[in-house]
């Protein structure tokens, strides 16, 4: 019996301890949210084969964490949301946004969700070139979507 008492406070204690834990961890600074979510994208399923397609910089965020990173930059393009998941590319300027659609389609493994995807070179200093943007929504499959057409 006085056993089972010991084991009762141990479980209870250990319980206690978890809970303050959790209740006094400091959540991240948004510098470290930001390395935490481009770290995660960096290892994302088909960011091996972006690379490896001509990306110098491959990244597939959760549409919301998408979100959370790249809000303002993103909400301006059709198709972008917080339902679809974001690939981004950049590289050497021409990229075909179709090509690499199907690229990461077909190294990503089963995807349950459209993408949005976005690829640019980078410009002398570094930066994303605008010139050579392209953009475009896709089903799972790959296929291009229509951003204006309504969520079906």
């Amino acid at each position: 019996m006085g056993a089972m008492w010991i084991a009762a406070v141990v479980l209870v204690g250990a319980v206690g301890v978890a809970w303050w834990l959790w209740w006094s961890a400091e959540p991240p600074t948004p510098e470290e949210r930001l390395a935490q979510l481009q770290e995660a994208a960096t290892r994302a399923p088909g960011t091996d084969s972006l690379r490896a397609s001509g990306c110098e910089t491959a990244l597939v965020f959760d549409g919301r964490e998408a979100w959370e990173v790249f809000g303002a930059l993103i909400q301006g393009f059709p198709g972008a949301s917080r339902d679809a998941t974001v690939v981004v590319c950049l590289g050497p300027a021409g990229q075909d946004c179709d090509a690499l659609a199907l690229t990461y389609v077909e190294s990503a493994g089963q995807l349950e969700q459209r993408f949005f995807l976005m690829a640019s070179g980078r410009s002398v200093d570094g930066r994303m070139d605008t010139s050579s943007l392209c953009t475009g929504l896709y089903a799972p499959d790959g296929s291009e979507l229509d951003p204006f057409a309504p969520d079906e």
